[in-house]
């Protein structure tokens, strides 16, 4: 009952804020029309007096004069006014009925709608009853969670794993999908399709820069299933960011050998050889830089990492730099910034401990 005397009061609110302006208004233009009369009487006055003024007070003549023009100036703002005020009268009768079906249509309407769907006797649903309803019914966090409690008490389920690495997956979470991956792997150990999903996860995670690690699980699930769509399209990326442009394109063209009712699949196949293509034919020999200079870039970046915040990809690429130039304290060093850097942030720190893992502790 409480609720329906709060929704009458604020409809009644709200029906007075329209109607009380519109009354007042329509006393203000009332005033208007009369204020004419006033001007007309007094411009009457006035030209009464020139006529009887005799024409010895010239003076007295050029006073009314200018009385009277100033008088006639005003009758003619007036007119104006008045006449504008007419013409919005009669907008305003057009607005007033409008504003009057709409004072009335909305509640009505309203009240209508909320009977059909609306339930105010309705009681709470608090967290205990969410938890307590149907697996489909609940949100995807509840889901996740209680995935995650049942296998801190059982680690052994790979089903559990399973969707998990799912989920994960489609929640953007790479980091997590991977640690997910690799502990349905201890227990069902390692397939084509899981390597390629660990790698894949690997990859993103890494920001889409394919680690070595990753590139020898895509080796390892194509010596199992050359034709595997998605190693070979990973392992294609990974030599392409090596440099070895040729090798990439003729994967490329081995899965365009393979017919495919695909449209999308198809364009995707055609783009790539076209773009390696290209590339292949603007490679130019270059000179290798050695080790000073490699040491020289890699250390500019620290620097100004020093300096300013930096890209979880450009932390990553500075751990993987040192560890290639086999600088571990320095990498080591530079994760230990990156952790503070992104402190809270698990699945970048995961991420950069992975790089790290990949680039110092695997050597």
């Amino acid at each position: 009952m409480g609720f329906w005397i709060i929704a009458l009061v604020l409809l009644a609110s709200a029906v007075l804020s329209v109607l009380f302006p519109l009354a007042r208004n329509r006393s203000g233009n009332r005033w208007q029309v009369d204020s004419t009369a006033v001007y007309k009487e007094q411009l009457a006055d006035v030209e009464a007096q020139l006529a009887n003024l005799p024409n010895s007070a010239p003076k007295r003549r050029e006073s009314l004069e200018a009385e009277r023009a100033e008088v006639a100036r005003r009758l003619l703002r007036a007119s104006k006014k008045d006449a504008s005020s007419a013409n919005l009268s009669d907008n305003r009768s057009y607005v007033k009925a409008a504003s009057l079906v709409a004072l009335l249509f909305v509640p009505l309407a309203s009240l209508a709608f909320y009977a059909s769907l609306g339930s105010v006797g309705t009681a709470d649903f608090p967290l205990s009853a969410r938890q307590q309803a149907p697996l489909e019914e609940r949100p995807v966090e509840d889901l996740v969670a209680l995935a995650e409690n049942h296998l801190k008490s059982g680690p052994d389920d790979p089903r559990g794993w399973a969707i998990l690495a799912d989920v994960y997956g489609k929640l953007n979470q790479p980091a997590k999908r991977a640690n997910a991956i690799e502990q349905l792997m201890r227990i069902s150990g390692e397939t084509p399709e899981l390597l390629t999903d660990l790698g894949e996860a690997l990859t993103i995670a890494g920001g889409n820069i394919v680690p070595e690690r990753a590139k020898k699980m895509f080796e390892t699930a194509l010596k199992s299933e050359p034709n595997m769509r998605k190693a070979n399209i990973y392992l294609a990326l990974a030599l392409d960011q090596e440099g070895k442009t040729g090798t990439a394109l003729s994967i490329w063209r081995k899965l365009k050998e393979k017919p495919s009712d695909d449209e999308n699949w198809v364009r995707l196949v055609n783009s790539q050889i076209a773009r390696l293509s290209e590339k292949v034919q603007d490679v130019r020999p270059v000179e290798v830089p050695d080790r000073s200079d490699i040491l020289a870039m890699v250390e500019g970046l620290a620097n100004r990492l020093e300096d300013e915040p930096g890209t979880p990809q450009e932390w990553a690429r500075l751990i993987r730099s040192y560890g290639v130039l086999r600088l571990n304290a320095k990498a080591e060093a530079a994760l230990q910034r990156a952790v503070s850097q992104f402190a809270g942030q698990e699945d970048t720190i995961s991420m950069l401990q992975s790089v790290f893992d990949e680039s110092v502790v695997s050597q």
